[in-house]
């Protein structure tokens, strides 16, 4: 039976910025409790552990095709739109019915 290698979140951190791309132990922790991170274990209820191909998997899907302009690169919009709201006007069928009032 081949024995698994787990690793720490701060050796999981150190792997994907070596391998990948930088992440952050604590941008890993981010997405561990809000999601969207690498699946992940618990060991001895507080210790996170990973798993190297699990890591390599959450990694290759989280970069994106080649491009050659930025033109190419279409970012889908994240969060709330920027600026406040406009306020909506009241009518002016309403406004004009009072003014006749």
């Amino acid at each position: 039976m081949e024995a698994r290698k787990f690793l720490t979140r701060r050796q999981a951190s150190a792997y994907l910025t070596a391998k990948y791309f930088p992440c952050a132990a604590a941008s890993l922790a981010r997405m561990a409790t809000q999601g969207g991170g690498p699946i992940f274990r618990k060991a001895g209820g507080l210790m996170v552990l990973y798993e190297q191909h699990r890591l390599d998997e959450w990694a290759v899907a989280h970069v994106s095709g080649e491009f050659q302009t930025t033109t190419e690169v279409r970012p889908k919009p994240v969060g709330k739109p920027l600026g406040r709201p406009r306020k909506v006007k009241a009518s002016t069928e309403s406004q004009t019915a009072e003014a006749a009032e």
